[in-house]
Order: C-alpha cells, then structure tokens, then sequence
C-alpha cells in the first residue's frame, strides 16, 4: 500500500530505523505514523548494495492510526526476527492490532450495530532459498505459513454487507526471478488450508503473478 506522506530511513553501527508520517492506513480521513527500530548482526537490510549474506535481525515497530482530530483509532505493534545462513534465509513476523473503539456496523437505515472491538492477531513464518548457485539463474523459491486471528466475529463486506469472519491460515509458495536491484517477477500460489469466510471475494486457492519495482 503505497499513502501521500514523508518516510525516513537509516542506520548507525549494527542499528537501524525507518520513520512515517503518511494518510491514513484504516480509514478515509486522519493520519497514520509508527516506525521500526531494528537490531542486525552480520547485516543490515536498507543497505541495497554488497549486503551481507548471512546474520540475524531483530526489530520491534509500531503504528497509530489517527481520525481527523489526532485522537488514535488503532495502534499496531509488531516484532520481526529473520536468520540468514549460506543460501537460505527465515523470516518471522508477529503482529497485534489493537482498535480503540468499538466496530459500528451501518444499517443502511439511520440505524448502527455496535460490535466488539475489531482487535486482530497475525503471524507468518517464511523460508526462502536462493538457487542461484545451482542452477545459474537469479530465483530465489519461498514457502510461507500464515495465520490471521480476529477477535471479533463479523466485519463489514466490501458492499457493506456483515459477514462473518473466521481465523484463517494460509500457505504459499512461490518463485521470485531477480532482473537487477530494481525490478523483480514474482509467482505465488496460496492455499487458506481449508479455512475461510463469508468475504464475498475471499479465494480459498489463489495464483498470482507480478512485476515488482523498487527504487
């Protein structure tokens, strides 16, 4: 998701940060900031360039979802740990998403439906492999599984229709071919492992291909 805003990004021995201040994340109105401090041993990911192959990183980072009035409608806090060794790299990421208010549904007749607190869990675990070095072309493969919990039982459809929303797990896998530092393609297929929702586009099997560029 890309927001009108300001991003700062940095890094200092072993440490680094990255800093926002953008629109709104959850929202159509108000501000979204937050930031990550960020632990490397043996590597640090904003250098693009000559990074090493191998270290762990540890970071924790958080977010605050603001409305109009600068008074917080989320907050969201996060912890990553990734190991790096030889061809091979692991990716964790744990994150809590806490609503400070209580989800109103909009019955479409002047009328609301108050519901718990919107509050979410999720965590995903990523194994990637670099095959590079055995096959002599830039593809890195990846499995991930993910789990996504929602304390509240029911959310608004994109219609705005309520639905009911269960956990939902997930696994991919995928290949990414690297043309240069700038542009990637990337192929994933996703399996919801038999869980799903009452989402009117909610796919329990899914491929997608993309084209990535960073700069």
């Amino acid at each position: 998701m890309n927001s009108d805003g300001i991003r700062s990004y940095g890094s200092w021995n072993m440490f680094n940060y990255s800093a926002f201040w953008t629109d709104a994340m959850y929202a159509d109105n108000g501000t979204t900031l937050g930031g990550r401090l960020g632990v490397s041993l043996g590597q640090n990911i904003y250098r693009t360039h000559k990074n090493a192959a191998e270290g762990i990183e540890f970071g924790v980072s958080h977010l605050s979802d603001l409305d109009k009035n600068r008074n917080v409608r989320r907050s969201v806090y996060a912890a990553d740990l990734s190991f790096s060794y030889g061809f091979l790299k692991l990716q964790n990421e744990l994150m809590w998403l806490n609503a400070h208010n209580n989800f109103l549904h909009d019955n479409g007749d002047g009328t609301f439906v108050e519901l718990d607190k919107p509050n979410e869990l999720g965590y995903h675990t990523t194994l990637l492999a670099n095959l590079e070095n055995f096959i002599h072309y830039p593809i890195t493969a990846f499995a991930r599984y993910g789990r996504w919990q929602p304390h509240n039982k029911q959310a608004d459809d994109f219609d705005g229709r309520l639905v009911e929303v269960n956990n939902i797990s997930a696994l991919s896998l995928g290949l990414n071919y690297k043309f240069n530092d700038y542009f990637k393609l990337k192929f994933e297929y996703t399996d919801s492992l038999g869980t799903s929702t009452q989402e009117r586009y909610f796919d329990k099997k899914l491929g997608i291909a993309q084209m990535v560029v960073a700069f």
